[in-house]
């Protein structure tokens, strides 16, 4: 028996049988690799087949999962502009694994704004949890009946307690420490974007901005109005290198301060009534400044447009570039506040192709409060002081897409105090 065994070893039939084992293993491999990559280059044709058949037209960009993200990122609102130019009314990006249908025909807001498979909440949700504001429990607990409540507490018969409320706690609580506040806020808000995807390690002065931000609300009354703190910044700046505005709002203030006692500038609700033309002001400068984009979370498959958009994506609206539509509002780059008069505030909603405020069952429930807020500082700011510009109004940055977009460069101007 050891014979036999050593001369088979011995022999060329084993290296042969080897040698063969070797070939089909080394052919398996390489059959193998062949279909896998044949059955992803196949998946990936069917895929795209779909995107060009019930999608609409969608810029995917080269990198896995990236996608667009580094020609999005560099300029998100340029980009939108370019490719809603160049792919019309609907067309999608994919960013960051997420797929954005991004909606441009305002013939469709309504759907936007009303439809049953586009949700609000889960929009927002992913975003205030990964950035540590909420946890989902309570969020999903007290997300409508906080929105109800605010709607009631800033209703326009309430405007005036409202706000004189919150103005003298958060002069009270805040004096000491204004600064410092105003600094981790605005570290906060300009990051925002970023903080809500990176992880804390890489974000260490947006995380501290962050808690400490938090350790104020949990302990002091807090009311944070940057949006509006940057449209009243818009508003100055466009009034004041605006002559012809500039003297057509200062004429109309000057009427009021003659029926104030004592020059009193606390304005209220019915003095705002008596402003048509501020407030005219406010809202020009709200609609070329607005929201970079809002969103709704596709909660079931939708067809618009003749286009199919599957659940889970995201669709949205660019408040930016709606604002330009020549079809709303013609001559859409220039400061024209007479466009809003005789327009009424309290009725006006996404069908006069105004959405800064967004609309249908979650529009924004502070937008009274808001507004006076605005009118107040504007009016009282002009009121008390002489200004005179000594550069223009600086460019927008077309970075933001959550919030307003903030000024690229300095706005010089020099102020001295009104006689009274």
């Amino acid at each position: 028996m050891r014979e036999m065994i050593a001369l088979f070893n011995q022999s060329d039939l084993w290296r042969e049988i080897c040698t063969f084992c070797l070939i089909l293993k080394d052919n398996y491999i390489k059959q193998l690799t062949v279909c896998v990559v044949l059955c992803t280059i196949f998946c990936i044709y069917l895929r795209r087949v779909k995107l060009k058949l019930n999608s609409p037209p969608c810029c995917r960009g080269w990198i896995p999962f990236l996608g667009c993200a580094l020609d999005f990122g560099k300029s998100p609102l340029t980009f939108i502009g370019q490719k809603k130019d160049e792919h019309g009314p609907l067309f999608s990006v994919y960013v960051a694994g997420q797929t954005l249908h991004i909606l441009t025909d305002q013939t469709m807001y309504q759907v936007f704004f009303e439809s049953p498979c586009l949700d609000f909440e889960l929009t927002v949700f992913d975003a205030i949890t990964k950035a540590g504001l909420i946890n989902k429990d309570k969020f999903i607990e007290r997300h409508s009946k906080l929105y109800h409540a605010v709607k009631g507490t800033l209703s326009p018969l309430r405007l005036d307690d409202v706000t004189g409320a919150i103005c003298g706690k958060f002069r009270k609580q805040f004096d000491q420490n204004y600064l410092q506040f105003i600094e981790q806020f605005e570290c906060f808000d300009e990051n925002f974007e970023l903080g809500v995807q990176l992880p804390s390690i890489f974000i260490r002065k947006w995380t501290q901005a962050r808690n400490s931000l938090l350790k104020r609300m949990s302990e002091k009354f807090f009311k944070s109005t940057h949006k509006d703190n940057m449209i009243v910044f818009w508003a100055i700046a466009r009034i004041l290198t605006d002559e012809r505005v500039k003297q057509k709002l200062y004429q109309e203030l000057n009427e009021l301060r003659s029926e104030k006692p004592n020059n009193d500038f606390d304005l209220s609700f019915e003095d705002l009534k008596q402003l048509p033309y501020l407030r005219c002001c406010v809202q020009e400068a709200l609609r070329l400044q607005s929201e970079g984009i809002v969103g709704r979370k596709i909660v079931k498959d939708i067809n618009l447009l003749g286009y199919d958009l599957q659940k889970g994506d995201l669709l949205v609206l660019c408040p930016y570039w709606a604002h330009r539509n020549e079809q709303f509002f013609p001559d859409p780059e220039a400061f024209k506040p007479e466009r809003w008069e005789g327009v009424s505030f309290a009725r006006m909603s996404y069908r006069q192709g105004f959405i800064a405020f967004g609309g249908g069952r979650s529009q924004c429930p502070g937008r009274y409060f808001a507004h006076s807020v605005m009118q107040k500082f504007v009016a009282s700011f002009l009121l008390q002081f002489h200004c005179t510009p000594h550069t223009p109004v600086p460019a927008a940055s077309m970075m933001h897409l959550v919030g307003v977009q903030h000024p690229t460069s300095d706005f010089i101007v020099s102020c001295s105090k009104r006689n009274l």
